[in-house]
């Protein structure tokens, strides 16, 4: 799945400036990726940051299986998302846009959520996922953080109900965690942007006229993987939409 991620990725000859940080979860994913970035000669020493984990793709009967969503194991691996973006705005960036490896970047949208962040005044930018109980559900996904005080305390309140729900609320996913985070303040506490799903797809909204039609026009950011559980169902969504590295594969 990063092969595919860093295919689309690579060809949109993002300026240098932008640091790209890589987390791998384990010590078998940080082996592989070491030597992906050596032979696409990136400076693998300074990008990589791994959580500690012996092994989250265990061999069985000869397949690789892995976490599967909403799982206790997921649970734990997801947690760790707000205090790997805590730590990169901590090196000093002036914001950090974090993306899963299951999305194809189809134009450089870092212009656009800067420019948004700053007229609209917004500590975080993200897609939505629909609404739930009356409110926006934001993808965990794909989010940019400026480096702010209601950035930083949002991020930390959503690491500190992560852990409280790994050990009660098994059931919940990281959204969840972030959503209970989130919108257990006012309105005053920080200021959340929602960007528009026409633009920056998903699972769901991929298949709209609109969206459709930008994707047709070139005018769509990116495109997320998700409603769609495990490496196969995510490989054959980017495929059907023409956005698999290798077009061939089956």
């Amino acid at each position: 799945m990063f092969e595919n991620f860093w295919f689309y990725f690579s060809k949109l000859d993002i300026p240098e400036s932008h640091h790209v940080v890589f987390f791998a979860e384990d010590e078998s994913a940080t082996v592989k990726l070491k030597e992906f970035l050596q032979m696409k000669k990136l400076p693998s020493s300074q990008f990589i940051l791994t959580s500690g984990y012996d092994n989250l793709a265990n061999a069985q009967n000869g397949e690789t299986s892995f976490f599967g969503f909403k799982t206790e194991e997921f649970g734990k691996l997801v947690s760790k998302r707000p205090a790997h973006i805590l730590h990169t705005l901590s090196l000093g960036y002036k914001a950090v846009l974090y993306t899963d490896a299951d999305i194809a970047w189809l134009r450089n949208p870092l212009p656009f959520l800067s420019e948004m962040a700053k007229s609209g005044g917004y500590d975080v930018l993200a897609p939505s996922d629909g609404v739930r109980n009356g409110n926006t559900y934001y993808c965990t996904g794909f989010m940019y953080f400026l480096n702010s005080k209601g950035s930083i305390e949002i991020l930390k309140e959503w690491g500190d109900v992560a852990l409280k729900g790994k050990a009660t609320l098994k059931s919940q996913t990281d959204q969840d965690f972030y959503r209970t985070a989130l919108y257990s303040h006012g309105p005053d506490y920080f200021k959340h942007g929602k960007l528009l799903s026409n633009r920056f797809a998903n699972g769901v909204s991929i298949h709209r006229g609109d969206t459709r039609q930008n994707l047709k026009d070139g005018e769509l950011y990116i495109f997320h993987a998700n409603f769609v559980e495990g490496f196969q169902g995510k490989k054959k969504d980017l495929l059907r939409q023409h956005m698999w590295w290798k077009p061939d594969s089956a």
